[in-house]
């Protein structure tokens, strides 16, 4: 095995063979590609905080979430807009949403519906722009003595199912 290394600016390289047999070669080039800096970002952002952890029977707890959408980067490079967002916010175990807080949501044009399925509450948000981001709170109400963990909360792209932000639970309890 013979290395030899090429001059940096040589074109052309020839190989001779001195009589007879096979000549076996290979030829590397190493370099190095200096890559733009990448500043790796979610697609979706999503905060969801209950205002209280401790409360009585019958007591209103506010949940804050706070939402962007920084955009989805489709093949092309561009950034589009989102279409449906969904927005699943986790309701403890024990605790029923307050439905005229979501009623008032979709009145002032924040989401385009709301539905309520099991320990969930579902928010359907319509065609949020790249770097856009909105607040809102719902209410739960306590129904009865519990110790609750929150399960996380979750917002995705109804048409890219896979972009996904998660926001983790917490403990509840009511006495």
């Amino acid at each position: 095995v013979q290395i030899v290394e090429i001059p940096k600016n040589a074109s052309n390289v020839t190989l001779e063979l001195d009589g007879t047999g096979e000549l076996n070669y290979q030829l590397v080039r190493r370099f190095n590609v200096i890559l733009p800096e990448v500043v790796e970002q979610n697609e979706i952002e999503l905060d969801v905080e209950y205002d209280s952890t401790d409360v009585a029977v019958n007591d209103i707890v506010t949940v804050d979430t706070r939402l962007k959408y920084n955009g989805i980067q489709g093949i092309d490079g561009s950034v589009s807009s989102s279409g449906m967002m969904i927005v699943d916010i986790a309701v403890p175990t024990g605790f029923t949403p307050v439905t005229s807080s979501l009623a008032a949501l979709k009145e002032n044009g924040t989401v385009t519906r709301y539905e309520i399925a099991g320990r969930k509450v579902i928010l359907y948000i319509d065609d949020m722009q790249p770097g856009e981001e909105i607040s809102f709170s719902i209410q739960v109400r306590a129904l009865f003595p519990v110790k609750a963990i929150v399960s996380e909360s979750k917002a995705y792209s109804y048409y890219n199912p896979e972009v996904v932000a998660e926001s983790n639970g917490s403990n509840v309890s009511v006495v």
